[in-house]
């Protein structure tokens, strides 16, 4: 009974080792993986915004889009940190996690062997009075005896294996922790790498930010340029909201003439299959976010709110434009002061691509998830391409950015 006892004992503690270490090792894996997909991907919009930096820092006329990257380039850079701290906290929590249960292993290993050697002594102690032959035929009948002989054996079978085992759990562990050791130091490195970058980020922007008060100071020419570019894009604004009500007149008509049963479906399961692609969108070119959606304070004019029908992404010269998703393209025109634009209808949904230095598409052509539809013109009075995009619900307009991947 006291063996069974033992045994029983020591069985729950190894299941509820291995139980420890199963957990350890899953525990969080989607979390970290999950934050190194984002870290890695906030890493390669720093890499092109930087490059888009560099192109603008060699014209002294675009010092305010140099300022707007920049400001897009800190945010990024926050994110970047702000990702590297979870990671780093989910790592110290895992190492703390895989540190208790190799102490509580070493306890039991240690107990473990204290209770094998006073088993031995015990053992050692009765067999200077008995022989193990005077214990086993000691049985009351030949049953009996082979019970004892075949659970001695078990049992010393059983022990050894037990050692065996925790001691190759600790082993493992200790291996675990090792690694988890090196890639926390791994993390503090590029941690204090992002916030190097971060510091000399913010010295960059203050020097440009005593530019830009340079620029402030020049106020009517500011204003005169702004009041250009608000006319602009009203002519833009009015373009596409027409061309948008145009297409709209046009279904509408098309369904009443048509057959109650010969209703399209085809609009409404594509509108459906758009719908659900909230967040997973392509960009429409590789860049990043200066002007976001809705209404925003200019940036050196105190008191002046833009407002912005969709987002302006900043791109390289020359970088090609492409469709987020399968669709008609409905309309392709040119808006003096914006260039040219491509709306495409995706069933109920439009998405509108403007600021085009050329168009490679025509009217009524299909055109599927990245197809090339033109070039981002590169505007001559600051040498910057900047794409104008636009996603609109009907005649509802929509933020871009809560779409795109």
């Amino acid at each position: 009974m006291i063996f069974r006892s033992i045994i029983h004992r020591w069985s729950k503690k190894s299941v509820l080792a291995v139980v420890c270490v199963l957990l350890v090792a899953g525990g969080g894996a989607q979390s970290r993986q999950e934050l190194e997909l984002r870290r890695k991907a906030l890493e390669q919009k720093i890499r092109h915004t930087h490059k888009i930096l560099q192109e603008t820092r060699a014209n002294k006329d675009a010092t305010l889009q140099q300022v707007l990257t920049l400001q897009r380039q800190i945010r990024q850079r926050e994110a970047l940190i702000a990702i590297l701290h979870q990671e780093l906290e989910l790592l110290e929590w895992r190492m703390s996690r895989t540190v208790e249960v190799v102490n509580s292993l070493q306890s039991d290993l240690r107990l473990l062997k204290e209770e094998y050697a006073r088993m031995l002594q015990l053992a050692w102690r009765q067999k200077l009075q008995h022989t193990p032959l005077l214990f086993l035929f000691s049985a009351n009948n030949f049953n009996q005896l082979f019970l004892r002989w075949q659970y001695l054996r078990q049992y010393e079978v059983y022990r050894q294996r037990q050692a065996q085992l925790i001691e190759s759990t600790r082993q493992t562990l200790a291996h675990k922790l090792q690694i988890l050791e090196t890639r926390r130091k791994e993390k503090q490195q590029l941690l204090r790498q992002a916030e190097r970058q971060a510091q000399l980020l913010a010295y960059e922007v203050r020097e440009h930010k005593a530019l830009l008060a340079n620029l402030q100071n020049d106020e009517v020419r500011l204003r005169q340029q702004l009041e250009r570019q608000q006319r602009d894009r009203e002519k833009l604004n009015r373009a596409i909201e027409a061309l948008i009500r145009e297409e709209m007149t046009r279904r509408e008509a098309q369904l009443r003439r048509a057959a109650p049963s010969k209703a399209p479906s085809s609009k409404k399961a594509h509108s459906r299959s758009f719908a659900q692609l909230k967040k997973r969108l392509p960009w429409p070119a590789e860049g990043t976010v200066v002007r976001p959606f809705g209404k925003q304070p200019h940036p050196s004019l105190a008191h002046v709110i833009i407002e912005n029908n969709g987002i302006d992404i900043r791109t390289q010269k020359g970088s090609q434009v492409r469709a987020v998703y399968s669709g008609k393209v409905v309309a392709t025109s040119f808006v003096p002061g914006s260039g040219y634009l491509v709306l495409i209808a995706h069933g109920e949904w439009f998405t509108v691509y403007s600021n085009l230095d050329e168009v490679i598409v025509e009217k009524d052509q299909s055109v599927q998830t990245g197809d090339i539809l033109g070039r981002v013109a590169i505007n001559p009075t600051d040498d910057t391409s900047v794409l104008h995009f636009e996603l609109w619900h009907g005649k509802q307009k929509q933020d871009p950015a809560q779409w795109l991947k």
